[in-house]
């Protein structure tokens, strides 16, 4: 559901011509779809930059230990023959927004 709702927010942001401002702590997020990324600890700023540049080339210490401690592989597939826990087909969910700058648009989940 997190995948689907970013990529409807690129979506719109795509289409509405709008800027996003993200607080995260989830660099894979922020790898995806930042263009500008803002590096803080304790609350100051330590470096900011375009995304791909700060990622290919961190300059403070912080930024540097942060890229280092990113979590790298993928995640391990479940044991063969594991039981399925949820499975939905054809699910849509749709909701109106009511008002605003988004007001009309759909937002599918």
């Amino acid at each position: 559901v997190q995948a689907q709702i970013l990529e409807l927010l690129a979506e719109l942001k795509s289409r509405k011509g709008m800027s996003m401002l993200f607080i995260t702590h989830d660099l894979g997020i922020v790898r995806r779809f930042a263009d500008r990324v803002y590096v803080m600890r304790q609350g100051e700023v330590v470096e900011e930059g375009e995304a791909e540049t700060l990622f290919a080339n961190p300059q403070h210490a912080y930024t540097k230990m942060l890229l280092a401690a990113e979590p790298t592989g993928s995640k391990a597939p479940p044991p063969a023959g594991a039981p399925v826990m949820l499975e939905g087909r054809n699910v849509e969910v749709v909701f109106r927004i009511g008002g605003g700058f988004l007001a009309g648009e759909p937002l599918m989940l």
